[in-house]
């Protein structure tokens, strides 16, 4: 057991972002290609139903991360996240995290 609590911590996390994907009638695996789609593309309403840190949400979210998902679905991904850091009124906080994505791009 990790006494840092560092387990219970992301388990919080994931549970988080997995009720999220439920309320939303989708099924609770983060890592599929649909469903991190699906969150990028929601990422504002995602950011106001979290209550951790940001960086913690773009860490479960980085596509660099996922080695289920093909290059193509990667680069799809990371357009997204662009499309969105483009947008003028997406909040700094956002912008910062996905600039923080960026730089683990593969």
């Amino acid at each position: 057991m990790d006494p840092s609590g560092a387990f219970f911590k992301y388990a919080n996390e994931a549970y988080k972002i997995s009720e999220y994907l439920s309320e939303n009638k989708r099924d609770v695996y983060i890592s599929s290609y649909e469903n991190l789609k699906f969150l990028i593309d929601n990422l504002e309403e995602l950011c106001d139903c979290i209550d951790y840190e940001l960086i913690d949400l773009f860490d479960m979210i980085d596509p660099a991360s996922k080695e289920n998902l093909s290059q193509n679905e990667k680069e799809d991904l990371y357009s997204r996240l662009e499309k969105i850091n483009s947008n003028k009124t997406v909040s700094v906080e956002i912008k910062n995290g996905i600039q923080y994505i960026m730089q683990h791009k593969s």
